[in-house]
This record gives C-alpha cells, sequence and structure tokens, in this order.
C-alpha cells in the first residue's frame, strides 16, 4: 500500500494562459507562461510494514493489555526534489525522490470492575494509552547535504540550528568574538563558532534538539459510577518534544506590539545582567536586526537555543460530574432516563513552560484556547 493522492497529469507541461496589465488596442492583452519542471516518471508510493503485537485480556476480563511495534520503510515517496539553483528558473518538481524507515511502538493499558460498595453498586473504568515513533530518510539525492533539504540519515523533524552561548556583556567581548553581524550591542546574543573560524553563520548550525513534533503521545481516561452519580475525566499530553518562541513575533515595540510580562519581568538591563534572562536587552528595533540569526525561514534554518524549551505537557481536557434519577422517578415520568450534568473543558494544563499554552505555537499573542464551563440535562423519552 501507499500514497495514492497524486495529480494525474503532473507528467505533463503546463502553459498557463494569464491576462497582461498592458492595453492592446482595446483590450487587455494576453500571455502564456513558462512550464515549470516536471519529473522524469511517477509511480506508486509503496509503504511495507511489519507489525508485532498482542492483545490480551486477565482477571477476568478486568484487565486488558494491547501492544503493538511496527516498522515502516516507505520507497518511491512523492516530495519535492533536491533544491535548485536560482537560475534555473522554476522550483524542483515533485516526484519519487526518496525512501524512508519508520520505527514506532503502541501501548495501550485498561482496567474495569464493579462491586458492592456500602450495599450499592460501585463500578469503575479506567484506560491508559501511550505510543512513540521516529522517522528517518534513507535515500535522496542531496549532494550538497543542504539542510533545508532532506538527506540521508536526517530525522523527520529534527531540528537545526545555532547553539548560543550567553549574551554579551561589554564592548571588549564583543571586539574578541566571532564576527556574527548585525547591530551588536552589550546584551545582544552570543552564538557559538562551531567550526572555529571566526565567522557566525549557516556552517555552525547544528542539531540543537528533540524535534517540534512530539515523539511521546500520551493519554488516559476514567469514568466512575455510584448510587446515581458518574464522574469521569480525560487527559492528553506529549513528551520528547522542543518548543520554540517565535522572537519575532513577541518582540517589544515592533509594529506597535505590546509587550509581554514575561519580557518586563526578566530582560538583560545595566540592572540584570544574568547569562541566560528570558529576553536579551530591550529595543525598539526587531531583535533580527541586532541578532540576524534568529531571523526563521529559508534555507539556512535559523533557529537558536536560546529561544528553545524542551517542553513536556499534560492537559486535562474534560471533567464532568453527572447525576441520573432513580429509576422509580423515572416510571412515575413515564421517562427512560433523565441525567443533569456539569463540564468543564480544559479546566487546566501541567506544563514546564509558563510563559503561555504550549499548544498555541510559538506566538504567545495567537488567541488562546479555551475554557468552557456548561451545564444540562440529557432527557430520554
Amino acid at each position: 500500500m501507499g500514497n495514492g493522492n497524486i495529480d494525474p497529469y503532473k507528467y505533463i507541461d503546463y502553459m498557463t494562459i494569464k491576462t497582461s496589465t498592458v492595453v492592446i488596442g482595446d483590450a487587455l492583452g494576453s500571455y502564456t507562461t513558462a512550464p515549470g519542471a516536471i519529473p522524469l516518471s511517477l509511480t506508486w508510493e509503496t509503504a511495507t510494514t511489519y507489525d508485532v503485537g498482542f492483545d490480551m485480556d486477565l482477571f477476568r476480563n478486568r484487565l486488558s493489555i494491547g501492544f503493538d511495534w511496527y516498522r515502516r520503510y516507505t520507497t518511491d515517496m512523492y516530495t519535492v526534489g533536491v533544491s535548485l539553483p536560482s537560475v534555473y528558473g522554476t522550483d524542483a518538481p515533485k516526484g519519487n525522490n526518496a525512501s524512508l524507515k519508520t520505527n514506532g511502538w503502541e501501548l495501550s493499558v485498561g482496567w474495569r470492575d464493579s462491586f458492592e460498595l456500602g450495599g450499592k453498586a460501585f463500578s469503575y473504568n479506567v484506560k491508559a494509552m501511550v505510543w512513540d515513533a521516529r522517522t528517518w530518510v534513507t535515500e535522496y539525492i542531496n549532494p550538497t547535504g543542504a539542510l533545508g533539504d532532506y538527506y540521508e540519515g536526517k530525522e523527520l523533524g529534527e531540528i537545526w540550528g545555532y547553539r548560543v552561548e550567553g549574551l554579551f556583556r561589554d564592548q571588549a567581548e564583543i571586539n574578541n568574538s566571532p564576527t556574527q553581524g548585525g547591530d551588536i550591542m552589550p546584551g545582544d546574543i552570543r552564538y557559538r563558532d562551531i567550526n572555529k573560524d571566526g565567522v557566525i553563520d549557516v556552517n555552525d548550525a547544528t542539531y540543537i534538539g528533540f524535534p517540534t513534533t512530539p515523539r511521546v503521545i500520551y493519554g488516559f481516561s476514567g469514568f466512575f459510577n455510584f448510587k446515581n452519580i458518574e464522574f469521569s475525566f480525560a487527559f492528553q499530553g506529549s513528551g520528547k518534544r522542543a518548543f520554540f518562541m517565535n522572537p519575532q513575533k513577541i518582540s517589544p515595540f515592533v509594529d506597535n506590539r505590546a509587550m509581554l510580562k514575561a519580557i518586563y519581568d526578566d530582560h538583560w538591563s545595566a540592572d540584570n545582567m544574568e547569562e541566560r534572562p528570558f529576553w536579551p536587552r530591550l529595543s525598539t528595533q526587531s531583535i533580527i536586526v541586532h541578532n540576524p540569526q534568529e531571523a526563521w525561514g529559508g534555507s539556512e534554518q535559523r533557529r537558536s537555543t536560546y529561544f528553545m524549551r524542551e517542553c513536556s505537557f499534560l492537559r486535562c481536557t474534560s471533567i464532568e460530574l453527572a447525576y441520573n434519577l432513580p429509576r422509580e422517578f423515572l416510571q412515575r415520568l413515564r421517562m427512560q432516563t433523565v441525567k443533569f450534568y456539569a463540564r468543564v473543558n480544559n479546566p487546566f494544563l501541567i506544563t514546564n513552560f509558563k510563559v503561555w499554552d504550549v499548544e498555541l505555537g510559538d506566538n504567545g499573542f495567537n488567541y488562546p484556547i479555551q475554557r468552557t464551563w456548561s451545564v444540562g440535562v440529557n432527557l430520554s423519552f
């Protein structure tokens, strides 16, 4: 099996007719664009999966355990080709350009039981799940080893960037450090010269941490019933994940942007010359003016460990408390069920990053994930 989501006409050169802004006669003229590059050939993307696992129920079906370990090989993967020189005039076409290998495992454990408690029926059911997966590129033509492209041995989601030594304390330290560009002043970020050539550039980028896509994902839930009272909860979380704050999006004063309280409380200044405060020195300009290494995007994959956090979190997604009317009352009302409930979604989050909700992404000014409260009644006639 494999990916069949491919345009069936990708092998054809398209020459698009567009309308010009130049008037010819009494109408706008037309012109034809040059076609882009097309792949030499296309075929099905193929995935081969080897899976070993088991499912079992023990102790009179009260304990359930499921486990799977799998390895998947993807060949002829449909993806973009190696980057072409700008003088070529068009982007590289997509084709069957790569092969991948994925290792992963999944585990689920559940326990359910029922018995009498104080002469009343009591039942409960709890379940937990966790899974992990890693994927590597095994084949790809990238003779230059450009970090913006795939390359053999690359783990999908891996992060390359600059390692930070700290902040410049004074002008003397700036003068005696490798050249890194930008309008540098004391309080700006100082990067590590990996290759020792006296210049901070893309050649100093290195592997700096976990991928931004979580490797480990887990969750657990529970349900309890006693004396017509029900209580349930659900949690989800992730680990082995790198989280980046986007310094361009949270730079204070730029584009009339407000200052985050975390920046106000902990930034470099003459009174706070810590090696690693939350924010370097304040400026009315974007941080990339002083530290161009923080300009995200492009083939150089510019990010740094200064704004990277290893971020794990556990979110409570829901808690619900409910009450079901006893059967004798339902018979009088000629109803099947009457259930009153109170529910809260996203009541709290446990994480080692406290500035904003990590699931908002790299920008604390994004619209927050809402906490909602609701009460209601379910009627069944």
